[in-house]
């Protein structure tokens, strides 16, 4: 055998034999992509979040997501956050208190509308059991509905198996709730809960009643 192995060697060139190990190499870094990738699809970053929405002074709906990561992928460089409607702007975001960069989908690959990108510096299992807090606003005016009602879509900035949503009228706010919650500052708008962690193209919504307050 190691005679016939001989052999062959020496009716192979050197060119020829350096071109069959590129073309091993290249094989195998191909593999080893789709490997990573379909790990990284298998388990994006999931979570549980409260929402605070705040009614402000200065005509914004400004809101508070603190999200309990339960799931992330092996392999992050960073973290997807999708707000709930295409006129909302972030603020900020900061992980576990710490302040964290983010940009825009600009060069980020299969980058989705609405989305920013929180650049975590960290392996994605690092960020188990992490609170994130994402602040986000938008101008009241642009999520009025027909009936002068708020409109916001009850989907989380990442995917989430549980989402609580709880309004507060801040100091100043000229508008005041209606119905059975007018006499309050803030309530429990909804909580909800899933077996499964809800994406992102969840497309509810939820309304908030609010009416000017002289």
């Amino acid at each position: 055998m190691n005679r016939l192995y001989e052999a062959m060697l020496d009716k192979i060139s050197l060119p020829a034999l350096k071109n069959v190990c590129m073309m091993i190499l290249v094989v195998t870094a191909v593999l080893l992509g789709i490997s990573v990738m379909r790990e990284v699809m298998r388990g994006g970053y999931g979570g549980e979040e409260v929402v605070e929405v705040h009614i402000t002074s200065d005509g914004l709906l400004r809101a508070i997501s603190r999200v309990s990561v339960t799931r992330c992928p092996n392999y992050a460089t960073y973290m997807p956050i999708r707000l709930p409607h295409d006129k909302a702007r972030l603020e900020s975001v900061t992980v576990g208190g710490r302040n964290i960069p983010f940009k825009t989908g600009q060069g980020i690959p299969d980058a989705t509308p609405n989305t920013y990108y929180a650049m975590t510096s960290l392996p994605g299992k690092a960020m188990r059991d992490a609170l994130v807090e994402a602040i986000w606003s938008i101008p009241l005016a642009d999520t009025y509905t027909k009936d002068g009602h708020v409109r916001v879509l009850s989907r989380g900035v990442i995917p989430v198996r549980s989402l609580a949503v709880n309004v507060v009228l801040d100091d100043g706010a000229p508008f005041k709730f209606t119905g059975k919650f007018a006499d309050v500052k803030d309530y429990n708008l909804f909580t909800l809960g899933w077996n499964r962690y809800i994406d992102c193209d969840y497309d509810a919504y939820y309304d908030i009643e609010l009416q000017p307050n002289p």
